[in-house]
């Protein structure tokens, strides 16, 4: 039995017209032509005779091909990929460039939501790891095209739509929403199979992306885990069983043999695994941004419209009903994990969730027929609208599948260069770290440097000893076991000697709170030797002794909105606090994101200040007081008595949350340290 019960446009496709009196199908001829025999419609006139041709595929359908597989792998393939600055993202897109280039191992020496093959889809410049990052685009680039051929244009009528829908892939503006729907195209090439090589094929594409897409984002294993999953059950129940578990064995050999060639053990994946997991954990609540109330209505706008095209495609006819369930789990994940990239930030990741939804409007659309289609394509519409009313005409073309000129230009940038009127990607390079050199204000230090919270631009671009702690950006540090496993690096064999330090906290959070564990081992294992700019130069102590974990005092319990007044001190105050989401507040956390809580802090000096609390950070332990905002301040921390003002003197806070989404009551502990038995 095939993969599917029919092929695509056989002549149960053919609907009888009635009122012409033509009848069912008849006799046929693989040169493109339908005879219809003599019938008689029972009830409905005379005797007719009639003809239907089924055009073979026309000549434009030749360049059209070629024009759609050039684009695609114009649009995947990065000719003209992006180059070295000092900024936030810019700089752990060229920290993992280095960690896959230095071999670092992803899951213990470095742990992020990237890994080794993070280029693939960040599409930053790296001379060495730039040729895996064109390999992995060009096999994507070529799955794509040929999952898309094999699962529309299955038959002469329906094989322009396929070169239609793949224009309309190779213009989505988003990269990683582009290549969120790749799996899901696999999935359906071996749905639609009519035949045992086409179902192989179908796998071994599926297993391919798998290995490629985990090892460039760990955060994708669990779309890949589900394909792979719905594949197995696919081939299970539509005939060829012995596929079932080549479906879920062949995308695990493909990533071990692509893991193994990029340098890493396959011993690390575990820990590659459960640290993507805990970031996953702790992704939403520390991360959301915007206003819940604010993004919903746009966020069920494009989910409904989202989930409208899957079930169009699901509901396709010719289908099993394997392959309807395979299909409709695999476009549903696909759609959620869309949803989740784009609407937790709610930034510029939303166009991510736009061009994955206007990718599945474009299969849909050419996959359907009549009515489906008109519907789809009014859901289409109205994704515009509300593009339009909720973030305004300027988003428009940017979340439209317009951006086939991109690619095009991308491929003439790369002509340029080979002509010489452009620099050669590796001299682009060089002048870009170059810049970046002449604008920091860096020494030269001799041994191991870590940069906190970020900036690692400015390290790598001086060629320093970089040694960076796994959590490579302080942000990051979600939960306790994240924010350990930095402090622990400080106290390893493998510690910085040099650290250059500011407090960054992004989103407004409490500026101390990111990496705060981190900060008392600063204190007590480092000493400010100047300033580098606006960090502070941290060196690492000869032979530091007498050093001891910070631990806390007994727990206490206060209730959201309730101000805790707190003694006067000279000495430096750390707290935890343990504050839990209530069951609706876990569920508004898978599903969508939550309302963050906050922290208000009273000062000495009467005035009252508002941040932002990830739970999680806040659970980890942070210094509370005295309020510490920039490098000179941290610096002013150490010594026989620190630095600290009536400004900077917290003797009062409150957090502050939705007692729906947070439970009322949470739990707290103080530590007082006294730096003057730091060594």
């Amino acid at each position: 039995m095939a993969c599917a019960e029919r092929p695509v446009g056989s002549f149960e496709d053919i609907r009888t017209d009635v009122r012409s009196g033509i009848g069912a199908a008849g006799e046929t001829s693989f040169g493109g032509e339908v005879k219809m025999r003599r019938s008689r419609v029972a009830g409905f006139g005379p005797w007719v005779s009639s003809r239907v041709r089924l055009e073979g595929k026309p000549r434009w359908t030749v360049p059209i091909g070629i024009l759609s597989l050039f684009l695609v792998i114009a649009r995947l393939v990065p000719f003209d990929p992006l180059m070295p600055r000092s900024a936030l993202d810019p700089s752990w897109q060229q920290a993992l460039n280095q960690a896959a280039a230095m071999r670092s191992a992803f899951g213990s020496a470095v742990v992020f939501t990237g890994g080794p093959g993070s280029a693939f889809v960040t599409t930053a410049y790296d001379p060495r790891t730039y040729g895996w990052v064109v390999v992995m685009s060009l096999a994507t680039a070529l799955i794509i095209w040929l999952c898309t051929v094999q699962a529309i244009g299955g038959s002469s009528r329906l094989f322009p739509r396929a070169l239609c829908a793949l224009l309309v892939i190779a213009g989505l503006g988003d990269r990683e929403g582009l290549l969120l729907l790749v799996p899901f195209l696999c999935v359906l090439a071996l749905v639609r199979a009519q035949s045992l090589l086409r179902c192989s094929l179908a796998v071994a594409g599926l297993s391919i992306t798998a290995a490629i897409d985990i090892s460039a984002k760990g955060s994708m294993f669990p779309l890949a885990l589900v394909a792979c999953l719905c594949a197995a059950f696919c081939a299970w129940h539509t005939g060829h069983r012995y596929l079932a578990p080549v479906a879920v064995i062949a995308p695990v050999l493909a990533f071990s043999v692509l893991w193994v060639a990029m340098g890493q053990r396959l011993t690390s994946v575990p820990a590659y695994v459960s640290g993507v997991v805990d970031l996953a954990q702790g992704y939403t609540e520390a991360m959301s941004w915007g206003s819940p109330g604010g993004d919903l209505p746009l966020f069920l706008v494009v989910g409904f419209v989202g989930l409208l095209a899957a079930i169009s495609v699901v509901l396709v006819r010719g289908l099993s009903l394997a392959g309807r369930l395979a299909l409709g789990c695999v476009l549903g994940f696909t759609v959620f994990t869309a949803m989740k990239l784009g609407f937790v930030r709610a930034d510029q990741h939303m166009f991510a969730t736009f061009s994955c939804v206007a990718g599945v409007i474009a299969i849909s659309m050419a996959m359907t027929h009549r009515r489906p289609r008109t519907i789809v394509a009014g859901s289409g519409v109205l994704l515009a609208a509300a593009t339009i009313y909720f973030l305004g005409s300027w988003a428009l073309p940017a979340v439209a599948p317009i951006h086939q000129g991109e690619a095009v230009a991308g491929v003439a940038e790369a002509l340029r260069r080979l002509g010489g009127a452009r620099p050669a990607l590796g001299d682009q390079w060089e002048v870009a770290r170059a810049n970046i050199v002449a604008e920091s204000e860096i020494p030269r230090l001799e041994g191991r440097v870590d940069t906190y919270s970020y900036d690692q631009a400015d390290v790598l671009a001086r060629d320093l000893d970089w040694a960076t702690r796994p959590v490579l950006q302080s942000y990051s540090a979600y939960s306790p076991r994240l924010a350990k496993l930095n402090q622990d690096h400080l106290t390893g064999a493998a510690a910085p000697n040099w650290v250059l330090f500011a407090p960054q906290a992004i989103d407004d959070r409490y500026p101390s709170i990111e990496d705060g564990p981190t900060w008392f081992t600063l204190l007590k294992l480092y000493r400010p030797t100047g300033f580098a700019g606006d960090k502070a130069i941290l060196r690492r102590l000869e032979a530091p002794s007498g050093y001891s974990a910070l631990s806390y005092g007994s727990t206490s319990t206060a209730e959201l909105g309730q101000r805790i007044a707190l003694s006067r001190t000279a000495r430096l105050r750390f707290v935890q606090l343990n504050v839990k989401p209530s069951l609706l507040g876990q569920a508004a956390l898978l599903l969508y994101k939550t309302q963050p809580l906050t922290i208000n802090v009273w000062t000495a000096d009467g005035l009252a200040h508002r941040f932002r609390l990830p739970a999680g950070m806040a659970e980890s332990g942070f210094l509370l007081s005295p309020l510490t905002e920039d490098a000179e301040q941290f610096s002013s921390l150490y010594g026989d008595t620190p630095v600290v003002d009536a400004a900077r003197e917290v003797v009062a806070l409150r957090v502050d949350g939705s007692d729906r989404l947070w439970s009322s009551t949470f739990e707290y502990r103080e530590s007082l340290v006294d730096v003057r038995s730091a060594p």
